[in-house]
């Protein structure tokens, strides 16, 4: 080559390099300057709006867990974080403000995730009336009924003066459950005489009106009907919607309240339909299986609006009728807040959320306390019936679905979200004030424009998210220059409002948030775009991508593919929980673990393939993924247990290779000794199962969720916790072997009906049988020296505990048998101490006896408050201390003997 040339070669490349210099440090100084603009422009609107915010915290909008971790770390700030990682405050170290750290160079480049933490509560007081405060209260109306005051659930609903426009008259709703107390007083003359026995196919009108065709054996259609349409009287509890009609449609059931046959349910839904009821309401749930969607389709043609329960399994498992898109299901709030409660269904099951615990009406002519996702069903089909009673008949079902998103009350995450869907039930916005509406400009000629709807002073529930073959979707702004963009679920109207779609290209940039790894690999934090199909590229940066962070593609409901990078080899967390449109996934054979909760909530995932290299999978893994009907684990998996399965109830077989050791930490029936290569299922599909004879643990969650309904344990020696916890099991028998029973080992198995604890077993742990409802009695061996906190609590049919003879027990502990169905009980000579509230509101105990002789030494406070038939107790004579409010409204009579022993009693007695 000639010198002249090579010259000419040296000084193009000098010259390319520079002007490349020159063009990244151009884009660098830009990026700099459009910092410092945000910076400066948000350091004004601090200065401005001072003494509006807390100026010692900052608030971390669309953050990561890396990033917020990072800048703690930086500012040397406290980290408050919410558990799915998507919301966090930075508590400043005193002396620092949140003006300092933006006025500092140092975190100019964090601002744009930066917000104040406005006192929003004082300021929502000094704004006008159209501000939207929603706080617990009471019905701004008289109500003189007996119980009315006790009904604590009708404060949630922001009734108002709903009952001044509407009490229901002249609409009806159709109730199929287990029927009716004909004889209750609370529905007198308003039950149809076209109520129907589905299983019998008979009405009531065409045998004289035999109305034993749909008396109630069961309760729980009772006290359904109750919170609709329990009359305003005077006496005993006051409905929602206490004028309205009831056409009242029976399944038959079992001694438990299982229904017979889902055809008799089916039926009683088209027989609804046929009657042309105004609202249909539908306390039950069926996994998995969706006999309902042909009748759904036509109520909803016919502008019928159905509701459902969502399910008390606390799982997102499609449960039907409530998961079908021509159903309103509901899932339950807690007791006294606006969490949901622990034992609802969320997801596709919840659309809205009301409370689950009320005072309804009982079989009988009487009135009890009931708790369920059954009882949060009817708050909503009562708001429907009033809705109807002041819209007319027939307002169309789309237009009632539109306002009742619109007008709930938001909880969880911005908007609707897959926990919490739109949030809570709100009758005075829903049924008395104004509506807006909304217009979606596609700003496009692929796409019609869309109308909604909002509630006056509430933000927009329902926006879309439109999709273009070759355009993504980039946001709403109000204005077609797209200068100022919608605050997505914050802003609020109270006129109508025009909104404009914005659209990019995507391929133009990484819609992927990373980080680089110690290793040198990256680490996605993020997906930001907006595909629906996508396909994690192998390499960033030049660098190979291994591993997928904390909850980076979460509750990314648009997603329907994702096809994984080649090098990947750690799944991290929450790292794809909440996909609820993937179908399938195909792992690498280089990922090596999968993170806590990884793939949870994936409900329509029906395979995955978990690559050849797989040593770990963390708790609750695969929770909920309800399709998956058997997965392979590689002989490299070394630690796994039964919580990686909760709720995957079409999971027939867990196959283990064969040449996996020995030691795998494989937990209970999923322990691999025998190196069989088909692993037992802990939620066994057939009606009985027996465990291996070489089965020593029952582990962790093992049979969560079981539809089996008896276990034989054979040998078993330690049961761990939520072992059964949620299943259908309907009778245990504990072998003499256990010696161990964890806690929430048969939390809430909603069928078992009685227990019998073997004598090896020396402590009963918290929780292990709360919220068995059916249960009615329980045998605890003689080795027993602990009943832990809230042991039996809430298990309304127990009626008797029988303990062995020469009995150890020594402690029952705080709330071990509250709100239970006790009616008499006698206390082992060995019992040393009650706890607090240990029997309280156990309205039916009429006897407690103590063993002569007694080693009772103390009652808790409240221990026995509320035991309202309990009227005589003889106390031991080597007792010390009796609580505060120990017996309070107790009604114990005739004369009460505090031996010379006790040197403390608290007031109330």
């Amino acid at each position: 080559m000639k010198t002249g040339t090579k010259k000419r070669l040296i000084l193009f490349a000098v010259s390319a390099v520079l002007t490349a210099a020159v063009i990244i440090a151009v884009v660098f100084t830009a990026k700099i300057s459009n910092q410092t603009t945000i910076r400066n422009e948000f350091v004004a609107k601090l200065e401005t709006e001072k003494g509006k915010y807390d100026e010692s915290t900052i608030v971390l909008s669309n953050t990561t867990k890396y990033e917020a971790e990072s800048l703690a770390g930086k500012l040397g700030a406290r980290l408050r974080m919410s558990s799915n990682g998507r919301f966090a405050v930075l508590y400043l170290k005193e002396g620092q403000s949140i003006l300092d750290v933006c006025r500092d160079d140092k975190y100019k480049k964090h601002i744009s995730s930066f917000s104040p933490d406005y006192n929003a509560r004082i300021a929502e007081e000094e704004e006008s009336e159209d501000i939207y405060i929603h706080v617990a209260k009471r019905p701004e109306y008289d109500v003189y009924d007996t119980y009315y005051p006790q009904q604590d659930y009708l404060n949630y609903l922001n009734l108002g003066d709903t009952w001044k426009y509407s009490k229901g008259f002249g609409r009806t709703v159709a109730v199929i459950d287990t029927g009716i107390d004909t004889d209750h007083p609370e529905f007198d003359g308003r039950i149809s005489d076209w109520s129907y026995n589905a299983t019998y196919d008979k009405i009531v009108r065409d045998y004289d009106n035999d109305w034993s065709l749909i008396e109630d054996n069961a309760g729980h259609g009772t006290a359904v009907a109750g919170v609709i349409a329990a009359a305003m009287d005077g006496e005993g509890v006051t409905g929602i919607a206490p004028e309205a009609g009831i056409l009242v449609i029976k399944a038959e059931c079992d001694d438990t309240g299982a229904f017979y046959r889902t055809s008799d349910l089916v039926f009683g839904l088209y027989y609804a339909i046929e009657r042309d009821v105004d609202v249909i309401n539908m306390s039950f749930a069926i996994e998995m299986f969706n006999p309902f969607e042909d009748a759904l389709q036509l109520a909803c043609d016919s502008d019928i609006i159905c509701v459902a329960s969502a399910g008390n399994s606390k799982s997102a498992v499609h449960c039907f009728p409530a998961s079908d898109p021509n159903c309103i299901g509901v899932g339950s709030l807690a007791d006294d807040g606006w969490e949901s409660a622990d034992y609802s269904n969320y997801g596709d099951n919840a659309e809205v959320y009301a409370p689950g615990t009320v005072l309804t009406t009982a079989v009988g002519g009487g009135y009890g306390y009931f708790s369920g996702t059954s009882f949060s069903s009817p708050i909503v089909a009562a708001a429907a019936v009033h809705y109807k009673a002041i819209s007319g008949p027939y307002e169309m079902n789309e237009v009632f679905i539109r306002k009742l998103h619109a007008a709930c009350y938001d909880l969880g995450d911005p908007g609707p979200d897959f926990f919490y869907g739109y949030g809570a039930v709100d009758f005075h916005a829903l049924l008395l004030e104004q509506t807006g509406k909304v217009t979606f400009n596609m700003m496009t000629d692929e796409l019609y424009d869309e109308e909604g709807v909002f509630i006056h002073g509430h933000a927009i529930a329902d926006i879309p998210e439109p999709e273009r073959l070759y355009a993504v979707f980039d946001g709403w702004y109000y204005d077609p220059q797209f200068t100022d963009e919608l605050n997505w679920y914050e802003d609020t109207y109270s006129a109508d409002v025009t909104l404009y779609a914005k659209w990019a290209n995507e391929d133009d940039v990484i819609p992927f948030e990373y980080r680089i790894l110690e290793d040198g690999t990256v680490e996605i934090l993020k997906y930001r775009g907006k595909r629906r199909y996508i396909t994690i590229p192998d390499y960033i940066e030049g660098r190979q991508v291994s591993s997928i962070g904390f909850g980076a593609f979460q509750g990314e409901s648009r997603l329907r593919r994702i096809i994984l990078p080649h090098y990947l080899t750690n799944i991290s967390d929450l790292a794809f929980s909440g996909c609820v449109n993937i179908l399938s996934f195909d792992l690498p054979d280089g990922v090596v673990n999968i993170g806590v909760k990884a793939f949870s909530d994936n409900v329509r995932l029906n395979s995955i393939s978990l690559g050849t290299s797989l040593c770990t999978v963390g708790n609750n893994a695969f929770e909920n993924c309800g399709q998956l009907t058997s997965i392979y684990f590689p002989e490299t998996l070394r630690s796994i247990n039964g919580t990686a399965f909760i709720g995957t109830v079409s999971m027939t077989a867990i196959l283990v290779d064969e040449k996996c050791p020995d030691f795998i930490s494989v937990d209970g029936v999923l322990y691999n000794h025998s190196k069989s290569k088909i692993v037992a299922y802990p939620a066994a599909r057939s009606s009985n199962y027996a465990l291996p004879d070489e089965t020593s643990t029952v582990g962790v969650s093992a049979f969560y969720g079981t539809s089996a309904y008896s276990v034989d344990l054979n040998s078993v020696v330690y049961i761990e916790d939520s072992a059964f916890a949620y299943g259908r099991i309907g009778r245990v028998i504990i072998p003499d072997t256990c010696t161990t029973v964890g806690s929430y080992a048969f939390y809430q198995c909603g069928v078992l009906t009685s227990a019998k604890i073997g004598n090896s077993v020396t402590e009963i742990g918290n929780s292990v049988f709360s919220r068995c409802t059916s249960l009615t009695e329980i045998f605890i061996g003689k080795n027993i020296t602990r009943i832990g906190k809230e042991a039996f609590y809430r298990d309304k049919s127990l009626a008797n505990v029988t303990f062995e003879q020469g009995s150890r027990l020594y402690t029952i502990e705080e709330s071990a048998f509250n709100k239970s169905g006790l009616t008499s009980v006698v206390f082992p000579k060995s019992l040393a101490f009650i706890g607090a509230n240990a029997f309280m509101s156990c309205n039916l105990l009429n006897e407690a006896v103590f063993e002569e002789g007694s080693d009772l030494q103390q009652i808790g406070a409240y221990a026995f408050a509320g035991t309202y038939s309990l009227r005589t107790i003889e106390f031991p004579s080597k007792l010390r201390i009796i609580g505060k409010y120990a017996f309070k409204e107790s009604k114990l009579t005739g004369e009460i003997v505090i031996p010379a022993s006790v040197t403390f009693y608290g007031e109330g007695l």
